[in-house]
C-alpha cells in the first residue's frame, strides 16, 4: 500500500523537471555576403545543393563508431541545411569574388555560370573533429558549354568544446570548399570558353 502512495508523488516530479533549453544554430560566417563591384564581370548563381539523406534532419549529426551516428537531442540546425550550405556558399563566394552571386534558382536563365554542390558528409565526432565529403560541378550556361568539377574532403580539428565549436568546425570546412568552387570557377573563366 506504501508504493502505491508513492508512485503519484514520482509521477508528479517526473512531470515537474524542465527539458535542457534547445540550441540553434545557423550557418553563417564573419563575412559579409555583400558585393564591392556593382557591374560583375559574370553572372554566376549557385544551383542545385544536395546533402546526404542521414544529414537531411533538423538535428546536428555526431559519429560515435565506425558505422554509427547519432543526432544531437538538443542541437538543432536552424533552417533545412541544404538552406545553410546555400546561404553560406553564397556569401563566402560573394565575399571572395567581390560581386553577386545569386542563389535564388528563379533566375537561373540570367546565369552564365552555374554552382551545383553535393554535401555527402558533415558531421562531426566524439574525438573533436568535424569532417565534409562534398562535390560541386561549375558549369558555364552560355555560349560554348563547359565544366569543371571537383570535390573537398577535410577534416578539421576542433578550436573550442562543445556543439558551438562543432559548428564553427563545419563553417571552416565550407570556407574551404567555397575556396575550391572559386579556384574552378576562375580556372572556367580563364580557359575563355
Amino acid at each position: 500500500m506504501r508504493i502505491l502512495a508513492i508512485v503519484p508523488f514520482v509521477v508528479m516530479l517526473g512531470c515537474s523537471s524542465t527539458p535542457p533549453d534547445r540550441h540553434l544554430y545557423l550557418l553563417r560566417g564573419e563575412t559579409t555576403g555583400i558585393s564591392t563591384n556593382s557591374a560583375p564581370a559574370e553572372r554566376v548563381g549557385i544551383g542545385r545543393v544536395t546533402i546526404a539523406a542521414y544529414l537531411d534532419r533538423a538535428a546536428v549529426v555526431v559519429q560515435i563508431g565506425a558505422r554509427e551516428i547519432r543526432p544531437a537531442r538538443y542541437h538543432e540546425w536552424g533552417e533545412p541545411l541544404n538552406n545553410g550550405v546555400r546561404h553560406y556558399l553564397r556569401s563566402e563566394l560573394v565575399d571572395r569574388l567581390g560581386y553577386e552571386v545569386a542563389s535564388d534558382v528563379i533566375f537561373r536563365d540570367a546565369w552564365d555560370y552555374r554552382i551545383d554542390v553535393s554535401i555527402e558528409t558533415l558531421h562531426g565526432s566524439l574525438n573533436g573533429g568535424a569532417w565534409i565529403n562534398a562535390g560541386f560541378v561549375v558549369s558555364k550556361v552560355s555560349g560554348k558549354k563547359a565544366t569543371v568539377e571537383g570535390r573537398v574532403i577535410e577534416h578539421e580539428r576542433l578550436t573550442r568544446d562543445g556543439y558551438p565549436g562543432l559548428i564553427d568546425a563545419h563553417t571552416r570546412l565550407l570556407d574551404q570548399l567555397a575556396a575550391a568552387i572559386e579556384s574552378a570557377l576562375i580556372e572556367l573563366r580563364d580557359e575563355g570558353v
